[in-house]
């Protein structure tokens, strides 16, 4: 789904926020190319922190060109 969002846009860059933390989606994002720009962010209002990522685009392929399934398990 990432790639279908990014592809053929006229932007250079894409940016999102990710629950901060080690997790499933992070791995995710930073296979695509994605990198932190600030982690531990907190945005107005309280609530949990969230990591900003930045990526160049066209994104790199990521695990399911690699083989893997597209479809998300919930582990």
């Amino acid at each position: 789904m990432m790639q279908t969002l990014a592809a053929r846009r006229p932007e250079r860059t894409a940016v999102l926020s990710t629950p901060d933390g080690q997790t499933r989606a992070r791995r995710l994002y930073r296979s695509l190319g994605f990198a932190d720009l600030l982690p531990a962010f907190t945005f107005p209002g309280a609530g949990p922190s969230y990591a900003i990522m930045g990526a160049e685009l066209p994104l790199r392929d990521g695990p399911a060109a690699a083989g893997r399934s597209a479809s998300p398990s919930r582990r």
